[in-house]
């Protein structure tokens, strides 16, 4: 069945063999019989004698739409129904390209009646599967969604690997509703899953099926068979909230087991998606999270990075045998320079988090100690460390349902691992870290001045424009100069210098605010600096 532009191909080599016959060309005996074979296939297509149509143009109204007319199949019976489609298809292929497209949308019982019947008689053509299958992926009509699931369990092997994606697609968004049936149409269900699992897991041509998400494995695991077969053993587990260590029920165990095991791209794609959910896994069957996926995520493993992107995508630390076996491997990976800025907060969260909750001397707890987190901030990214202040800054200002102040949240917990872990190393400080950490502090009330006492040493310089945009933030900044002065100010000294950077233009206004807010503030030496910084900006205009 030729595509749009084949026909376009074709069409321009007849117009212009047929101009080289009609000035007197003489065309090879291959050329010709390729000639006749062309104009044969398009029987209504005459090249004008004149040069005007070798220069087409092209004008669009917008985008068309599905092209054809299901009136055309209105009277075609059951058993001629997806053969007269197909061909009316493969004739018409511009004005009817989508005829059986449309009918399986319009009419899905009578697109699967002559599905049906085409593969009673042994007939499993993939191009008609494929719409119907896009067709019915989400209907919440369970009686259609087992019908189909019925048929498509004799389905030859040949139809799975032509329609991989398109089944794929299918099994996974009609999972709930094939499962929470009937045992029997959950045991039916998971009967196809083992049949189409023998297609995508054994078979590593599949690999080359890719398409444009081969260089994005996150993406392709969610989208594509290999990712979308574990994905549904994930989901049937956690339907059934299995207590902790209750161990992978029987019916899928081998099969996720299954999922990770083998070596193609369709298995990595599976370890992917089990690894996003780690530490759930671990916590209802950890003997099988770690024969199966922790040699992956070990620093080592040509995985290693690829599993570990994965597991940034879960907060949780896990359970502290989880997270103690894979310490040494967490560090390592956050020192790798790229780690993307997303993937690096998340890990660091999850080795805070740790730290947080780890209780000195408790030998069955989370095993970590301040230096080591020390250490992994001060090893990570640059990325990774402004992403690791902003971290500290939300932490503060999130919104809980609890709705525990900032000041709370500071004073229980935020403060104090804050300073207990961040480096104080001069050659790690920066710009948009620095702003960060003005942020945290800004972030507070009452514990402001000790969250200044903490951050004032660790900021380096920054370019700011107006002290009431940068320093403003969130609009509680004006209120704390009010109330803390002399903190404010330490905070604004340190962020200015006139040497490296710009000197702000409300310098002056913020001066004069603060000097309102408390008049001996005029004696601080901080003060008297920045007087004569603004005084610089005014002299040079």
């Amino acid at each position: 069945m030729p595509d749009d532009v084949q026909i376009v191909k074709d069409i321009a080599i007849v117009r212009r063999l047929s101009r080289i016959v009609a000035a007197g060309g003489v065309l090879s005996e291959k050329t010709s019989r390729a000639l006749a074979s062309l104009r044969n296939k398009y029987p209504d297509f005459e090249p004008s004698p004149g040069d005007q149509d070798d220069f087409d143009v092209y004008t669009s109204g917008g985008f068309r739409g599905p092209r054809g007319d299901p009136d055309k199949l209105k009277d075609v019976p059951t058993d001629k129904l997806l053969e007269t489609a197909l061909t009316i298809e493969a004739q018409e292929q511009w004005d009817q390209g989508d005829l059986w497209s449309i009918l399986c949308r319009s009419e899905p019982a009578r697109a699967f009646a002559a599905i049906e019947t085409a593969a009673n008689s042994g007939q499993w053509p993939a191009r008609a599967w494929r719409p119907f299958l896009e067709s019915v992926a989400d209907t919440k009509d369970s009686a259609t969604s087992l019908k189909v699931l019925g048929l498509i369990v004799h389905a030859p092997p040949d139809l799975l690997a032509e329609a991989v994606f398109h089944i794929g697609s299918w099994m996974y968004r009609q999972r709930a509703m094939l499962v929470q049936g009937s045992a029997e149409d959950g045991a039916a269900f998971l009967e196809f899953w083992d049949k189409f699992a023998d297609v995508v897991y054994a078979n590593p041509s599949l690999e080359s099926l890719q398409r444009e998400r081969k260089g994005d494995l996150m993406t392709a695991a969610i989208n594509e068979p290999g990712g979308l077969l574990a994905a549904t053993i994930l989901d049937i587990l956690i339907s059934r909230k299995p207590a902790q260590d209750s161990g992978f029920p029987r019916d899928l165990k081998a099969r996720a087991t299954r999922s990770v095991s083998g070596a193609t791209q369709s298995n990595l794609l599976a370890r992917i998606i089990f690894t996003e959910r780690l530490s759930f896994i671990d916590s209802i069957d950890h003997d099988w999270a770690s024969q199966n996926l922790f040699q992956y995520l070990d620093s080592n493993s040509s995985e290693a990075r690829t599993l570990w992107r994965a597991r940034a995508y879960d907060g949780h630390p896990g359970l502290p045998r989880m997270f103690n076996a894979l310490k040494p491997s967490l560090l390592k990976v956050l020192a790798r320079s790229d780690l993307a800025h997303n993937e690096g907060q998340s890990l660091v969260a999850q080795l805070l988090r740790a730290y947080i909750w780890h209780k000195p001397g408790e030998n069955d707890g989370y095993q970590i100690e301040r230096g080591e987190v020390r250490n992994a901030i001060a090893n990570a990214s640059r990325e990774t460390r402004r992403s690791t202040a902003w971290l500290f800054m939300n932490w503060l200002r999130a919104k809980e349902d609890n709705e525990d102040s900032p000041d709370k949240r500071w004073n229980e917990w935020v403060g104090e691992t804050f300073r207990a872990v961040w480096p104080i190393d001069a050659n790690l400080r920066d710009e948009q870290t620095s702003q960060q950490l003005v942020w945290m502090a800004l972030s507070c009330d009452v514990c402001f001045p000790q969250a200044v006492s903490y951050v004032e040493n660790l900021i380096v310089p920054m370019d700011i424009y107006r002290i009431s945009i940068t320093f403003n933030f969130d609009k509680t900044g004006r209120e704390l100069l009010r109330k803390y002065p002399k903190a404010y100010l330490r905070l604004l000294n340190v962020a200015i210098d006139p040497r490296t950077r710009r000197i702000p233009d409300d310098l002056g206004d913020v001066l004069a605010e603060l000097e309102a807010a408390d008049a001996s503030i005029v004696q601080e030496d901080a003060f008297r600096r920045l007087t004569g910084t603004w005084k610089m900006r005014q002299a040079a205009g």
